[in-house]
């Protein structure tokens, strides 16, 4: 008979890379990848301001800044955005700056729809280990 002692400190510790290294990472990564391919993408502000937080104990927050993520992620009510960016917007989008009335009516009247790339990263990589 032996015996095996495992220190627990060295253990949490492992457990916590492989989580950060296989689940938390791959999930931003993932969000990242998505934004790429679903071509949400204008001047990469929504791309840039991805980051993963450690909130300590095995908790990890992955969030984007951008103003306009939640609108992305979720999609949005009717509102009334500022002409001046969304002709900016739709000259580098569409080649021509007088659809932002447009646009801008349409979005008015309906809102947007979400276009999300973080739930669907996460249930992807959390389906992968059965998690989710």
């Amino acid at each position: 008979m032996f015996k095996i002692e495992v220190d627990t400190k060295e253990l949490n510790k492992a457990v916590e890379n492989i989580i950060r290294e296989n689940i938390v990472d791959n999930i931003f990564t993932e969000s990242q990848e998505l934004i790429v391919r679903k071509e949400i993408i204008d001047r990469g502000t929504l791309l840039r301001s991805g980051k993963i937080e450690d909130q300590g104990e095995m908790v990890w927050e992955i969030s984007y800044t951008a103003p306009h993520s939640v609108a992305i992620e979720f999609g949005s009510e009717p509102h009334w955005i500022p002409i001046k960016p969304l002709k900016k917007w739709s000259q580098r989008k569409l080649g021509n700056e007088d659809i932002a009335y447009a646009v801008r009516a349409k979005i008015a009247k309906e809102g947007t729809d979400p276009r999300p790339f973080l739930r669907p990263a996460r249930d992807k990589i959390l389906s992968k280990y059965h998690i989710l």
